[in-house]
């Protein structure tokens, strides 16, 4: 009975989820030449830098969800939905963990992309709040700039479904911004087209 017993504590059902699990909405714009983007890991606080999925309460009290677990790192999560949000936005190939282009592809630039989430709150029945940096530098040196987002909504829902959903929002929202910053360096090479408010030259 002893060893039954223990066998039904060690059945407990984890549960597995993505942030980009979604189809494509159909939103794609025109290619960008032969540029390429190369996304670097992404930068998380500690707390967040766990397999479990993390919500928080009202008064800042902490979840840990044991049973329901990211299917990567959250980490990765972030930088895959973000660079599947390029490439399907801009056409632009995320050339990570990829050799360097060669021949007529070589010809375009490449812009780095480092992305550090700052704050990352889920908060069901109360909402969500995101605060992130990310900078966009091309290897030749010609773009360099920083930038700086919040993103913040409110929501009395207090399921883990809506709270999963949230954290998807969050991060599509984020990569939304990032697409829109690398337009705008790809559009602009000469001045970095860093023209936008939430980000400035470096």
């Amino acid at each position: 009975m002893v060893i039954g017993a223990a066998g039904c504590a060690r059945a407990t059902q984890e549960r597995f989820y993505t942030l980009a699990d979604h189809m494509p909405d159909g939103t794609e714009d025109a290619p960008i030449g032969n540029d390429f983007v190369e996304i670097l890991p992404v930068s998380l606080p500690e707390l967040l830098d766990r397999p479990q999925v993390v919500l928080y309460d009202e008064a800042g009290r902490v979840r840990l969800l044991e049973e329901d677990r990211w299917a990567a790192t959250l980490k990765s999560e972030i930088r895959r939905s973000i660079s599947e949000k390029v490439r399907h936005r801009l056409g632009m190939i995320d050339m990570y963990h990829t050799p360097a282009p060669l021949g007529e592809s070589a010809k375009g630039k490449i812009y780095r992309i480092t992305v550090s989430v700052e704050s990352f709150k889920v908060a069901p029945g109360h909402g969500t709040m995101m605060q992130a940096v990310w900078a966009v530098r091309s290897i030749d040196g010609g773009t360099d700039f920083v930038c700086r987002s919040t993103y913040q909504t409110e929501s009395d829902d207090r399921s883990l479904n809506h709270a999963i959903l949230a954290y998807r929002n969050a991060v599509d929202a984020l990569g939304t911004r990032i697409v829109y910053s690398i337009q705008k360096a790809a559009q602009r090479p000469r001045d970095g087209g860093a023209e936008q408010g939430e980000c400035v030259p470096r």
